[in-house]
């Protein structure tokens, strides 16, 4: 577009093989001469997975504004993905005695459909200050929660940020940065429809789907130095 300013447009197709998934296995653990058996997930290699989409960005510095406001840019960039191989370990999520039996096909494991990321940026004067939200769509936790034997998705999210910095010299910066000053909740889901297992995230009643947990990470605002040398 011109020195400073960036636009790009991507797309791509991904395959992947052998990747990593957390798996609900029955493990023996044995204390103190007394065994128990109990259900747990572990990490274990899979097949056959695919990721293909498509991503944007564009970054614009406002120069032609006048005087102190043509210290202004933003920065906008959103990503749309398409993904499938994730396996659930039963056909019939709440019946044991099928575990391992014929696999559901997920979406892959923590990677959301939607996302995108939106900065709005002041450099000039030696400021540097910047105002960011960034979000998710939801997505693919685990294929089988331990505790459930289900799918478990973390439900949409989003987050602002902010920082402002001041250059004291070549070297040093000094200010401060702020996280999650909406408050944003991190949710968790738990989703019973057969459609989600079979990859149609289609239109069954949502409700089979109900909430497993909430975390809130809280607002930080932290004091920051910076070096560069």
């Amino acid at each position: 577009i011109k020195p400073g300013s960036m636009l790009a447009f991507g797309v791509f197709d991904k395959e992947l093989y052998n990747y990593i998934q957390n798996d609900q296995a029955t493990l023996q653990i044995s204390n103190n001469g007394v065994t128990e058996t109990i259900v747990g997930n572990i990490p274990q290699n899979h097949g056959h997975g695919q990721i293909h989409g498509a991503e944007f960005q564009v970054t614009y510095f406002y120069d032609f504004l006048p005087g102190a406001l043509n210290g202004l840019g933003t920065d906008f960039n959103v990503t749309v993905l398409e993904t499938r191989g994730t396996q659930n370990t039963s056909s019939s999520v709440y019946d044991p005695v099928q575990t391992g039996a014929a696999r559901l096909k997920l979406p892959l494991e923590q990677l959301s459909r939607y996302s995108y990321n939106a900065t709005l940026m002041y450099n000039k004067y030696g400021f540097d200050a910047r105002l960011a939200y960034n979000w998710r769509s939801r997505y693919l936790m685990a294929a089988s929660a331990s505790n459930v034997q289900a799918p478990a998705y973390m439900e949409d999210y989003g987050q602002l940020d902010a920082s402002l910095l001041y250059t004291l010299n070549a070297h040093y910066k000094i200010g401060i940065q702020a996280v999650n000053l909406t408050g944003a909740k991190s949710v968790i889901d738990i989703d019973e429809r057969d459609n989600w297992y079979y990859g149609t995230q289609g239109n069954t009643s949502s409700a089979l789907v109900y909430k497993h947990n909430w975390t809130l990470s809280d607002k930080r605002i932290s004091l920051v130095l910076r070096g560069t040398f």
